[in-house]
């Protein structure tokens, strides 16, 4: 079953007046910013998917079997089919697209080692969450994605804090197994697959992805006996798949991706206080009143 666990950014509380009040000053308005963190010969990834709804949406559940949305973007990076599936479970309510890296490899916008991006993403009330995907490049079906939507605005609406997000390494959510393509590392995008859709398929559960063939935690051959094609395989553009760095199961690998959100300050949106923040603000000032009362007594 689906669970939401909001991911907030920590504060310290302060009961001062600017405080007491819920909004911040903030409209609807987020600023998306999507990183690779890899050194050159590293993984590439997809542009990033995000669906933004009211928080019944699910893309996703480790353990279950990969829905024809999930498979085409595992397997290809194609993001029509969860385009169509978001506005069908949404209902026409949510806000789906995609977050490209213009930078990217020449006629494809996706996020080499090294590349960022920033977009705004103006959303409408109720838009409160969060649901981010892409494949990792190259490989078969392999995938990162948030199995737990992101909770950006409470109830009211109210900005719950910037949020950084890390995809693969220490302290980064996982890199994921679609379960729908062999790991043969042949037919793998962005490295020798010759058309969409062409891998070896399988059924299977979505899962932590085990590594790549030869890697320090994955396993010695294919599915098959196939030896290794991504560690230490050559690009189209002509780099190679630096072993060491693209090795996402080693205790040396490093953050994949960070996605960090941000609210964007609107100088038009005046905070309100929220209903604790009254009940503080009242206890103020009949606090107050008292003391001034009991001055005026003893004077």
């Amino acid at each position: 079953m689906r669970s939401i666990k909001p991911l907030r950014g920590s504060c310290a509380l302060t009961l001062t007046a600017a405080a007491l009040y819920a909004g911040h000053g903030y409209a609807n308005t987020v600023s998306v910013t999507v990183e690779n963190l890899q050194a050159p010969g590293g993984l590439a990834a997809t542009p990033i998917w995000f669906g933004a709804h009211d928080g019944s949406f699910d893309l996703f559940d480790v353990g279950s079997l990969s829905n024809a949305a999930l498979e085409a973007i595992a397997e290809d990076g194609n993001f029509a089919p969860v385009a169509a599936f978001f506005a069908s479970e949404t209902g026409g309510t949510g806000q789906g697209g995609v977050i490209t890296s213009p930078a990217g490899f020449p006629g494809a916008p996706v996020f080499e080692p090294g590349e960022s991006v920033t977009q705004a993403l103006n959303l409408a009330p109720g838009q409160r969450f969060l649901t981010l995907a892409a494949m990792v490049l190259p490989s078969n079906d392999a995938f990162i994605g948030t199995d737990n939507a992101v909770e950006l605005f409470d109830a009211v609406g109210n900005f719950l804090g910037p949020q950084t997000l890390l995809f693969g390494g220490p302290g980064g959510a996982a890199i994921y197994d679609g379960g729908t393509e062999a790991n043969t590392e042949l037919d793998a995008a962005f490295l020798n697959q010759g058309a969409p859709d062409t891998g070896e398929t399988e059924s299977n559960p979505i899962s932590l992805h085990p590594g790549f063939i030869g890697s320090f935690g994955g396993p010695a051959l294919g599915p098959n006996g196939e030896t290794g094609s991504i560690l230490g395989g050559l690009l189209p553009n002509g780099e190679t798949i630096d072993p060491t760095i693209a090795d996402f199961t080693s205790p040396q690998f490093g953050p994949y991706l960070r996605v960090t959100i941000e609210a964007v300050p609107s100088p038009n949106v005046i905070p309100t206080p929220s209903a604790a923040a009254a009940g503080f603000a009242l206890l103020g000032a009949l606090a107050v009143r008292r003391r001034r009362r009991r001055e005026a007594d003893d004077a």
